[in-house]
């Protein structure tokens, strides 16, 4: 296949998923490497959605899609007559911030860290789609292990996990 049909199908799936694809799964399904994927992408990102355009490419370190501009957002939002955005409550952050730092955690560090149970606000974590159950802990009742999401580093405007801010221990409230 010829390296314009395969922008063309490339562009193609990532408008029509309207959520991040996994760039394995791009690399298993056209058979090539990794990094005729990514020049693949940079040229689509170049040919067509420069900073003038309303659509940007996002690039994570496992998954890519398209997306409105950002600044977009508001009139898009009013056209559309979409709500704003759920607000997350202090206790999803806390627990969400817990995660993204010491991922893969289980619930009972969860618990134990923040002195409370966290059942339902991982739920609701899981169901927004900001983590997910990354395997089990090999212990005595094989709990489930959680991880942030690339929905949580396109939310979070991250592009990986290292550009989370370092948090120093004294600016911690306890």
């Amino acid at each position: 296949m010829n390296n314009i049909k395969l922008k063309s199908l490339i562009e193609s799936i990532l408008f029509l998923s309207g959520e991040p694809v996994q760039i394995e799964k791009l690399v298993d399904f056209f058979k090539i490497s990794k990094e005729e994927l990514n020049n693949i992408i940079l040229e689509i990102k170049e040919d067509k959605y420069s900073d003038n355009s309303g659509i940007y490419i996002d690039i994570t370190e496992n998954s890519v899609s398209l997306y409105s501009r950002p600044e977009n957002y508001d009139i898009v939002r009013e056209f559309f007559n979409i709500d704003k955005k759920k607000n997350l409550t202090n206790s999803a952050m806390e627990v969400l911030s817990i995660i993204a730092y010491k991922q893969p955690v289980t619930r009972a560090e969860i618990d134990n860290i923040r002195g409370v149970k966290s059942n339902n606000i991982l739920s609701k974590l899981l169901d927004d789609g900001l983590i997910e159950i990354s395997g089990k802990l090999d212990a005595p009742g094989l709990p489930n292990l959680y991880s942030t999401t690339d929905r949580f580093l396109y939310i979070f405007n991250i592009s990986s996990l290292d550009d989370l801010p370092e948090v120093k221990i004294e600016e911690v409230e306890i």
